[in-house]
């Protein structure tokens, strides 16, 4: 992405998108929380939080990050949102099927492979600064930190 600069606005709509992706989270039978690889957003809502009020200026800045390489993109017929998939910067992510806890419903989700001491396959969903974080926000207390799914590494100290 370094050679590819993206503008302030391309920045929101990626941030916006990780916003609703971290929404989309799946509890999974095994207790723990994770990132499903295809969400939904509705255009009207990408149009609304961006300021963009014309849909081909939202086409428009998706192809961008589609030609980019930091999304994937399947649009739906008629009113119904389109499916997002975004792809990670962290290399050290797989795509595994888990089970919701709650309905049994099969769902692609990403896992984090390699981490410092951690179990092989442990589950991951996002730790910025030291902090565990859940779906609402930071949890207190230490944890390491593990490189995100769209978390830059950790600044050289």
């Amino acid at each position: 992405m370094g050679e590819h600069r993206l503008t302030p606005l391309l920045q929101a709509y990626w941030h916006l998108l990780m916003y609703y992706n971290n929404k989309a989270a799946i509890l999974a039978e095994d207790g723990h929380w994770y990132w499903p690889v295809n969400f939904r957003v509705a255009n009207s809502v990408v149009g609304q939080a961006l300021g963009l009020k014309d849909r081909f200026k939202i086409n428009h800045q998706r192809k961008h990050l589609v030609r980019h390489g930091r999304i994937d993109y399947t649009p739906h017929t008629g009113q119904e949102a389109g499916d997002y998939r975004l792809f990670p910067f962290d290399p050290g992510l797989a795509q595994i099927w888990v089970r919701a806890e709650k309905s049994g419903a099969r769902t692609m989700v990403w896992t984090q492979t390699r981490t410092g001491g951690a179990p092989e396959t442990a589950p991951f969903i996002n730790t910025v600064n030291h902090k565990p974080s859940s779906l609402y926000g930071s949890i207190q207390g230490g944890g390491d930190n593990i490189m995100g799914f769209n978390l830059l590494p950790p600044a050289d100290r």
